[in-house]
Parts: C-alpha cells; structure tokens; sequence
C-alpha cells in the first residue's frame, strides 16, 4: 500500500458509458459528469490539514473517532431521506440498494472505537457535530432533491468507501484501529461501490440498473449532473470545516494529549 499523498483517493479511472444525460450541449455519461463536477470539491478535502495529518500518523484515536461521528451523521440523513423520499422516484430508484447502506456499520465502529455508551451520548465529547456537519445534515433532511441527492449518493458510496479503502489501511496502521473499527469501509462483494461505475449501464453483476426510457429525454434527468454545482457548496463547506478541527475540538485536545481519550469515552 502506498503511502499518503494528495490525490491518492481520486477515483481517476473513466466510467464505462451507457446511461447518458446531458451535462452541457453534448451527451455523456452520468457517472463521468458526477466524477468531473466533483473533482475540484474532492481534491480540497484531501489537501485538507485534517485529513493529510490523519492519514500521515500525525493525529491520533481521537480524530479519527470524530470523523466517524461525522460520518454518521451524515449516513442517517441521507440514507433516511433517500428511502423515505425517494423509493420509487423515476431518477433515483435504480441506484437505491439496501445492501450499500452505511449506517449500521458506523453504529458498530463508533461503539467499538469509544465504548456502549457512544450512542446513548452521541452528539458530545469525541461525537460532537462540527457547525458544516449540522449544515450538510439540514441540508440533507430539508433541501434535498432528486439531482442532488444523487449527487450525494456519488460522492458518499463510491469516494467514501471505494477511495476509503486506503483510508482504513492507514489508520490502522498510525493508529491501531482495530479491525471492528472500520467496517464503514466493508461492503457485500455483491454491492460493491465500484459497480457504480458500470451501474450507468446494462449490467450483468446483479448491481440494479437504472431505467433506460426516456433517459435523454428528461429535463429533470439532464439536471442531475448540472445539480452538482448547487450541491456541492455543501460538500465543500463539509470538507473545508469538517475536517478541520478547530483547535478546540475533543479530537484535537486528545490528539495534544498524546492521542489518549478521555477515560470515560474509552473503551472498558
């Protein structure tokens, strides 16, 4: 496994063509347009302070604790508001699967990282929500749409956990993460991120394919790439601030404390 750089999570390779949308004049892929309209969003988070010393051995327990708590909170927004609102919508329904839901395993990684009473407490000490994780969350539960709620289905599913594959790897190795503390990372073989590339397409994986009728057709499909731009100013606000602890944070007072949490957020 390489070692951390800038650009190492960036999900570079060319998504195979097949369901088409209109991104400017010309038609392309959906998954290529979702790739390259969060390209500028997705290398700022890596270059991030926070995530370049936590994936360098810089940081501590602690921080990547509070990246899960982060994490979750945006998990139970968004996979809420897509099963409760968008079950059987015409652009979203065939990209929902039960099998990529994340929030049980953050449920699981939180409680093996800071003890049982992580939940009851949740939303304190280590778990306490930066202000752009309460704004992505509001945004998640009240200004979705279709376009752009498949927007944050890209970035989430397939950066977070296809790109997170080295992400897991290095906290475990700086940290000593224990195994039952990246699960987030795990998913089925037969729901694997990855397929989101190829799921734009007919596809003979099992992965549900998106309906095909009418797909150029649609002005509220043709939006869905062209929502990445009103979308992503929340992922940026996400990425700028939520990775950047402020020097106050729990995460950053036990990472100046030699990576030890605080006795009673940890474990036994």
């Amino acid at each position: 496994m390489p070692a951390w750089r800038p650009g190492i999570l960036s999900l570079s390779r060319r998504p195979r063509e097949g369901f088409v949308v209109s991104a400017t004049s010309s038609s392309v892929p959906l998954s290529l347009a979702l790739h390259e309209h969060t390209r500028d969003a997705h290398s700022r988070t890596e270059e991030s302070d926070f995530v370049t010393s936590l994936m360098r051995g810089q940081s501590c327990h602690g921080a990547y604790a509070t990246t899960v708590s982060q994490h979750l909170a945006i998990y139970r927004a968004m996979e809420s508001t897509l099963w409760q609102h968008y079950r059987d919508d015409p652009l979203m329904s065939g990209f929902l699967d039960p099998r990529l839901n994340r929030v049980e395993a953050l449920e699981h990684d939180l409680v093996t990282l800071l003890g049982p009473q992580a939940l009851a407490t949740f939303g304190t000490a280590l778990t306490e929500l930066t202000p752009a994780t309460q704004a992505y969350v509001e945004a998640l539960n009240e200004g979705h749409t279709p376009e752009r709620m498949l927007a944050n289905h890209y970035v989430r599913y397939l950066g977070d956990l296809s790109g997170g594959q080295i992400v897991a790897t290095l906290v475990q190795r700086h940290y000593g993460i224990d195994d039952e503390a990246i699960t987030f990372y795990r998913s089925p073989a037969s729901a694997s991120p990855s397929r989101t590339r190829t799921s734009t397409g007919p596809s003979s994986t099992g992965w549900p394919s998106p309906p095909s009728s009418g797909i150029s057709s649609s002005p509220k499909q043709k939006r869905a790439s062209g929502s990445i731009r009103p979308c992503s100013p929340i992922w940026q606000r996400h990425s700028n601030h939520a990775t950047a602890l402020p020097v106050s944070s729990p995460a950053s007072r036990t990472c100046r404390n030699g990576g030890r949490m605080p006795r009673s957020w940890s474990r036994g």
